[in-house]
C-alpha cells in the first residue's frame, strides 16, 4: 500500500506508472492526488485500475469557471464532470478538494459548487471541504488588491503559515462554513433546491 504524493500526477505520469505496475506484476494497492486534466482519459483510469490504484483525490476547488479562472486554477465545471465520471465508472474512487470562500466568491458561485456536488454524488466517495485560508508566497498573498484581499504583514511572524485576512469582495468564512452545512443538510435529498438565502 502505498500514496504518491505529488499534488498534481499527470495522466501521462500515472499511465507510465500503472504500466510498469503492471509489468514488474506487482501486487500493490495505491493511491494519488492530481488535478482535473483532460488527460484523464477512461483508458487510462482502467490501466490505473487494474495496477492497483484503489483512489484519487482531485484538486476541485470549485464548480464555478469564473473563480477558477480568477486563481489560475484551470479547471472547468464540464470537463471536471467527465474526469471523475469515467474515474468512478472505472472502479476508482473519488475524492474531491473542495474550497469555499475563495477570494471574490459570491454566494452564486459557492451555491454552484454545492449543487455540483449534489447532482455528482454518486461519483464523488469523498467531497473535502476547506475554507480558503491566506499563506504566504501565492498569487493572492504577493497581489492582494487584485483578488479584493486585505490583510497585514506582521514582521514579527515571519513563518506564519496562515494570515488573517478580510475577504472584501467576496463572503465571509463564516458564510462558507455556511454552505458547507447546507451540502451537508442536503445530501441525502433527491435533488438540490436553489437556496443562498439559507446562509
Amino acid at each position: 500500500h502505498f500514496m504518491l504524493s505529488d499534488p498534481g500526477l499527470s495522466p501521462r505520469q500515472m499511465w507510465g506508472i500503472s504500466r510498469e505496475i503492471i509489468r514488474r506484476g506487482l501486487e500493490v494497492r495505491w493511491w494519488c492526488m492530481a488535478r482535473l486534466d483532460p488527460g484523464f482519459t477512461p483508458d487510462v483510469f482502467r490501466c490505473a485500475a487494474a495496477a492497483g490504484l484503489v483512489q484519487v483525490n482531485f484538486g476541485f476547488e470549485s464548480a464555478s469557471d469564473r473563480v477558477c479562472a480568477s486563481l489560475g486554477k484551470g479547471n472547468v465545471a464540464a470537463r471536471s464532470q467527465e474526469v471523475i465520471r469515467a474515474c468512478k465508472e472505472c472502479g476508482i474512487k473519488v475524492g474531491l478538494q473542495t474550497m469555499l470562500g475563495l477570494p471574490g466568491e459570491t454566494d452564486e458561485e459557492a451555491w454552484e459548487t454545492v449543487s455540483f456536488l449534489l447532482r455528482h454524488k454518486k461519483y464523488i466517495d469523498e467531497p473535502i471541504f476547506n475554507i480558503y485560508y491566506l499563506t504566504p508566497s501565492c498569487e493572492v498573498y504577493f497581489h492582494p488588491e487584485r483578488y479584493g484581499v486585505c490583510f497585514r504583514r506582521d514582521a514579527r511572524y515571519p513563518f506564519r503559515f496562515f494570515h488573517a485576512f478580510v475577504n472584501k469582495k467576496g463572503m465571509t468564512q463564516e458564510k462558507a462554513f455556511g454552505y458547507e452545512k447546507i451540502y451537508r443538510m442536503l445530501f441525502d435529498k433527491k435533488s438540490p433546491t436553489k437556496s443562498s438565502s439559507v446562509v
